[in-house]
């Protein structure tokens, strides 16, 4: 976090007050500072940043990401909702809640570096966070994966287009620092309250220098009726981290037996 080339702890308490009604804090203690007491607090803390509103959840999940010479700190603030003022945001019908919002640091800076907003209400996007690196087309990228598990997602039901709710969704983005993220595209679930991407890691299985992709989907129904009985086996979804599928991340997928890209997924 300062620099020191020392591991920091860092605590995020998404239903701290805040100054407000569960904003959430985030808050650093730096490891090169003797402490006395068997306690600490965030008054103790050498950085702390707060969330902007009530019940905005700031800190409910946390990342870092280490560049050569600097670390990238994000904040997941997924009850973040859009509204003209933080006193509307508390009402229902104000504002669209729960898009969700992802905050960039580069500490010991306080200052926002950059921020990536969620696509729909509901959609509680910065829920879970993971990064490193992916082959995409035989480019090496440094890659940021963003849940957003509680997103509406577009299928197809016997050829008629359909809403399937809190499918869940992964955001694709290339990170470089200094730099704010691009989105390459994203990930969907394709079954109704799946919650796809609600837990996200990458991990390199097959030993070839690349990282997979792995996205967990934990309220996965094994098929369609057994939405409507209230079964949720779960499931566990492995992307192959060397990306040559033309359709890799295409806004074109048409299954909605498997989540988009289905040539990708193992």
């Amino acid at each position: 976090m300062n620099g020191d080339r020392k591991k920091d702890l860092v605590i995020g308490s998404p239903y701290a007050p805040g100054g407000g009604k569960q904003r959430g804090v985030v808050a650093a203690f730096y490891s090169q500072r003797r402490r006395r007491r068997d306690r600490l607090s965030v008054e103790d803390a050498e950085w702390s940043v707060t969330g902007e509103h009530n019940y905005a959840w700031f800190g409910y999940s946390l990342h870092g990401h280490k560049f050569k010479k600097i670390t990238l700190l994000l904040v997941g603030s997924p009850t973040w909702s859009s509204c003209k003022s933080s006193n509307e945001c508390d009402y229902p019908g104000t504002s669209s809640q729960s898009m969700g919002k992802v905050y960039g640091f580069y500490p010991p800076s306080k200052n926002i570096s950059f921020v990536l907003l969620g696509d729909t209400e509901q959609s509680k996007l910065g829920s879970s966070f993971a990064s490193g690196t992916l082959s995409i087309n035989g480019i090496h990228k440094q890659i940021l994966l963003v849940g957003a598990p509680t997103q509406d997602a577009n299928a197809r039901l016997a050829f008629i287009p359909q809403v399937v709710h809190h499918a869940g969704a992964v955001k694709v983005y290339e990170i470089n620092a200094g730099i704010v993220p691009t989105l390459l595209g994203t990930l969907s679930g394709n079954r109704q309250f799946s919650r796809f991407g609600a837990s996200l890691h990458l991990s390199d299985l097959d030993n070839d220098g690349l990282e997979e992709v792995i996205v967990a989907s934990p309220a996965k129904s094994e098929d369609i009726q057994s939405v409507f009985f209230g079964s949720q086996a779960g499931r566990v979804y492995i992307y192959n981290g060397n990306i040559t599928s033309p359709s890799f991340l295409s806004k074109q997928c048409k299954s909605w037996v498997f989540p988009c890209p289905k040539d990708w997924v193992r």
